[in-house]
């Protein structure tokens, strides 16, 4: 994944101070599953949604739930 910038803000709010952590994991995660089951995973970069969640291995993923029957 490409390094991300943070700014670090005085959290005033227990309830919000991992909040930031807690969004960065739950992202890692949508694009985790995503790369897993080839659906889409879409993010604004540079202005413009794209969708990085079939951009590694969607063809392998389709490939591996085939079912055989015989």
């Amino acid at each position: 994944m490409n390094a991300m910038t943070t700014t670090t803000l005085a959290c005033r709010d227990p309830d919000l101070s991992g909040v930031t952590a807690a969004l960065i994991r739950a992202g890692r995660r949508a694009l985790e599953i995503a790369q897993q089951t080839g659906t889409p995973c879409y993010v604004w970069r540079n202005g413009r949604i794209e969708n990085i969640g079939a951009a590694i291995g969607t063809e392998a993923n389709f490939a591996s739930k085939a079912t055989v029957v015989s």
